[in-house]
Order: C-alpha cells, then structure tokens, then sequence
C-alpha cells in the first residue's frame, strides 16, 4: 500500500512539475508575442524575388524569360504557440527544455509580380498559405547556489510545407507556370525559414529578460 501511495505522489509531482513548466514556456511565449508586436512584427517584409529563365528548345535555340516579384510580406509570427507538452532533461545543476511550437497564420504574400517569356506575359499578385508547419525553442536553466541563468539556445523551424499558391493575373502563366512555381515555392521554404528563425529567435531573447524562468522552474 505504501507503495502505491509513493508511485502516485510522485506521478502527481512529475504531472505538476509539467504543468508549471507548459505554464512558465507559455507566459515566455505571451512576452515573445508581445516585443513582436511592439516591434511592428506581425509582418515582415520579405527580399524581391528575381530569377532569369533560359530555356533549350529544339536543340540549341535558348529562349530567354524573366521572373520579378516585390512588396513581399510575411504572416504572422505573433501567432505562435506552444503545440505539446515541453520535454525536460536534467544534467546535473542544468535543466534543459525542449518546447514543440507551431504557428496559426504562416502565409507569403507579393503585391506585385511580372513574368515574360516570349510571347507569355502575365502580372499580377501572389498569394501563398502553408498548410503546415512546427518550430521547437530549447531553454537551458543552470543553478549555481543561489545564482540562476536561463537562455535560449535557439528557436527555428523544423518543417514547413503544403503551401497553397495563388498568382493573380492573366492565364498565360499557367502554360508555363512549371518553369517559375518550383522555383517560387523553394524560395518561400528558405525565406520563411530564415525570417522566423531571426524574428522569433531576437523576440524570445528579449522576452526571457521579461520573464523570470529561473523562479518559476526551480530545479
């Protein structure tokens, strides 16, 4: 019997111990938003996109083609939230925690683009929703004594994908939209990437100052 009592206490320890940690990563969470926004963050402008086309066609003739897009905007990384429970790992005086992120809103946006090859000429807007995503942030709290530190080690997406894109403008891009959209789409993939990562990561940095982990997870 007193067996089953200390298994249970403990389950309740480990459960509660959980809970203020999802409690303590979600208010770090609650400050991130918040220097997004004071930032003026909840979108970011994003790089012109050109790429020049050449293409082989009966041989040896090459025809050339020009791809431009601009007014590029990404949304919305104040719309991050923690998607799982955050994992623990102790290491002597050091605890480190893994959290399982996601964002609601993750969508590109171009006001403008051209593409001409040949005789082909479409303009237009560009539209481009992704249908999923995960980011992970990992925290390391070290006591020593009565000092404590907590950091971010970094905050970065893991995997994106199942982008929608809608191009506005005439049909004529739709003929040969196989030469442009690929490419399009890998841009997308390495600006998100690379615009989160540094957003999210500079927000969280600011936001751990705000928020005192070492008081709230005690090792």
């Amino acid at each position: 019997m007193f067996r089953l009592v200390f298994a249970f206490s403990l389950l309740v320890g480990a459960l509660g111990d959980v809970a203020n940690i999802n409690e303590a990563i979600d208010q770090l969470l609650d400050s991130g938003r918040a220097v997004l926004r004071a930032n003026g963050q909840d979108k970011i402008a994003l790089p012109n996109l050109d790429k020049v086309i050449d293409k082989k066609i009966f041989g040896n003739a090459v025809i050339h083609g020009e791809f431009h897009a601009n007014g590029g905007i990404f949304q919305d990384p104040t719309t991050i939230r923690r998607t799982g429970d955050v994992t623990m790992q102790t290491e002597g005086n050091k605890l480190t925690l893994t959290a399982s992120l996601g964002m609601d809103l993750l969508a590109v946006d171009y006001g403008h683009y051209t593409f001409q090859l040949l005789a082909v000429h479409s303009e237009g807007s560009i539209h481009a929703a992704c249908a999923r995503n995960s980011l992970s942030a990992v925290i390391t709290v070290v006591h020593d004594g009565n000092r404590c530190n907590a950091q971010l080690e970094h905050a970065r997406v893991d995997d994106i994908g199942g982008f929608d894109v809608k191009m506005s403008g005439p049909g004529d891009l739709n003929k040969l939209g196989s030469l442009v959209i690929p490419w399009v789409l890998n841009q997308f993939d390495s600006l998100v990437k690379s615009t989160i990562n540094g957003h999210l990561e500079d927000a969280l940095r600011q936001a751990i100052k705000n928020v005192n982990l070492c008081e709230k997870i005690p090792l």
